[in-house]
């Protein structure tokens, strides 16, 4: 409900905003046009001007038209169709505008209404409909993505829920459905065995809903859903492009990608089929949206999955108060060469794989990446580590929560090498020796685990197996040697409140040859030498399990924080005064 509240709260005030810029933009301005589209209207048409009195008919037939700072309003419907953007904007001051009036009432969809569903026969409940339209090759699919739910791209659709794909027709079983692509037949099993001619069926058919072609379009407020690609996404934005306030649910694939100077707020990115999101860019914003119960269509880690994947993000990037939850894998995922990014003020949480698949799925993870600054974040309830850095190099990581994940934190040895083209793609510019590591590794020489990363003022509270790991896999690589790795652990706090505790530090992998736990902190501080500063004792949190992080008065985590030249506010923006930094992600003391 907190998340809910803030993102409604992001886009009024941007609403407003983007009100006082059109003003301004057209105050100079030949163009800025205001657009209509309606095809509620009586005359509606693609062939009119698109005025409010003579609106077009579709979003595609305004597209067409539009010039730098044009507006385009958007009213209530059900618009079946994909949209392309071939005009964009000259800048941020002066984009193309798709606003749906009012928001969240006009939907972008990428399915088509089917009906004249047959009773198949000697098989009660299952109905089958010719396709008219060829299906999508059940090999595509199941070899690209490593799981057998994923051989069809279509959907099947019953009433606005989805319906689980099956591989056989014997496999049906109520909740199911076969698309049967040598016979361009689709079968369904209603969850209640009733006649789909008594429901809407909705059937995805449109591989794409929104692709930018141009830089600097807005698209704002608009439900886009239903899209069939293949590691496609609802929404292609460009260069400079901006998504605000829209729901976009249902892909089959991804939510949405990303490009360079992209700003992305106050959107819910919900039940889509493999990502909310993936991609990469320079400069982008990613703030305040909601990212929630993504990978329904089971595909496995191995590939990629979960709530949102950015890679190769860089220069400056910000991720900064999203609500990422529910998603069956990993929550905030960076990988490739990700460099110069902070992600701050997030809450991440309930993260975990999908029922009846492993897997560790971290609520923020890091992989091979560099100059992260990861700070006042609440991870919680996430089936791997609250934050995991694997493979990754300089990172702070400072003033989180982490609460009853597997992890607290982690940092991992990563064992995959980098294809031989990319050790050349490494920045020039780095100071740090990410490209040598990966040279030495790439001759089959020794290379350091994780390196130059610093874990200072988290509170680690109630995590299952450790609250912190360091997965190395040399037997040879002991604790006492740590500080060789550049690695800085201090003023953290730790505790458990449960009679069965986990280790304060697990150093290894289970079951292999060096593995051991340090069950309390006085061990661990003699083994490495590191947290010196910190505290073992109860940060009397609010009301955790409730999603309650705030310190209790007399909490231990309160005035025992070292103070940080890049954490100056906590999770909600309240000071941080010098000399009197509480621990975690929340400032309520001093």
């Amino acid at each position: 409900m907190t998340s809910d509240v803030r993102v409604v709260k992001v886009l009024s005030v941007l609403e407003i905003l983007f009100l006082l810029a059109a003003v301004l933009v057209c105050a100079g301005t030949a163009s800025c046009r205001t657009l209509y589209v309606d095809q509620q209207h009586p005359q509606a048409s693609d062939a009119n001007p698109g005025t409010a009195a003579l609106p077009f008919q579709t979003i595609g037939a305004a597209a067409a038209t539009v010039s730098p700072g044009d507006t385009v309003l958007v009213r209530p419907g059900v618009y079946r169709e994909s949209v392309t953007v071939g005009t964009g904007g000259t800048g941020p001051s002066q984009l193309v505008t798709f606003r749906a009036d009012p928001p969240r009432q006009a939907v972008v969809d990428g399915a088509d209404v089917i009906t004249g569903f047959e009773a198949a026969p000697g098989r009660p409940g299952v109905y089958r409909r010719p396709e008219t339209r060829p299906m999508s090759a059940p090999s595509l699919m199941a070899e690209w993505s490593k799981t057998p739910y994923s051989t069809c791209r279509e959907q099947t659709y019953v009433d606005g829920e989805p319906l689980l794909q099956v591989l056989t027709p014997e496999e049906l079983v109520p909740g199911t459905f076969y698309a049967d692509a040598p016979a361009v037949t689709l079968y369904v099993y209603l969850p209640n065995g009733s006649d789909p001619n008594q429901h809407q069926i909705e059937w995805s058919t449109r591989r794409g809903l929104w692709r930018c072609e141009a830089p600097y379009i807005a698209i704002e407020g608009f439900v886009i859903q239903h899209t069939n690609g293949v590691r496609g996404a609802a929404v292609k934005p460009a260069k400079g492009c901006r998504l605000i306030g829209n729901i976009i649910q249902w892909s089959n694939g991804f939510g949405t990608t990303f490009a360079d100077d992209c700003r992305f707020i106050g959107n819910i990115f919900q039940d889509n089929g493999q990502l909310g999101g993936g991609g990469g860019g320079a400069r982008i914003l990613f703030e305040g949206n909601i990212v929630r119960r993504n990978n329904w269509r089971r595909f496995t880690r191995g590939w990629e999955e979960g709530g949102i994947k950015l890679m190769g993000l860089r220069d400056n990037s910000v991720v900064r108060g999203n609500d990422v939850y529910d998603n069956f894998g990993p929550g905030l995922w960076f990988d490739g060469f990700c460099r110069d990014v902070i992600v701050e003020g997030n809450r991440v949480h309930d993260n975990v794989p999908h029922p009846g698949q492993g897997g560790y799925n971290d609520g923020i993870a890091v992989e091979i990446s560099l100059n992260f600054v990861i700070r006042n974040n609440l991870c919680y309830r996430n089936a791997g580590a609250g934050i995991n850095l694997a493979y990754s190099f300089n990172c702070d990581v400072y003033n989180n929560t982490l609460w009853g994940n597997r992890y607290g934190m982690a940092v991992f040895e990563h064992r995959r090498l980098p294809p031989l083209h990319r050790v050349d793609e490494v920045d020039p510019r780095l100071d740090l020796p990410l490209k040598r590591v990966f040279e030495l590794r790439l001759r089959g020489l020794s290379a350091p685990p994780p390196s130059w990363n610093r874990f200072v003022n988290n509170l680690c509270y109630d995590n299952e197996q450790a609250h912190f790991a360091v997965r190395v896999g040399d037997p040879d690589f002991r604790p006492s040697m740590a500080r060789n790795l550049h690695l800085d652990l201090d003023h953290n706090l730790y505790w458990n409140s449960r009679n069965t505790s986990p280790c304060v530090v697990a150093w290894g992998f289970e079951g292999a040859e060096g593995y051991v736990e340090y069950p309390t902190i006085e061990t661990w501080q003699e083994a490495s030498g590191m947290d010196t500063h910190s505290v073992w004792g109860d940060p009397g949190l609010m009301d955790p399990a409730a999603g309650s992080f705030h310190l209790r008065l007399g909490s231990a985590a309160i005035g025992r924080g070292k103070t940080l030249a890049k954490v100056l506010s906590d999770f909600a923006g309240i000071p941080r005064p010098e000399g009197q930094y509480d621990i975690g992600a929340f400032q309520d003391g001093g």
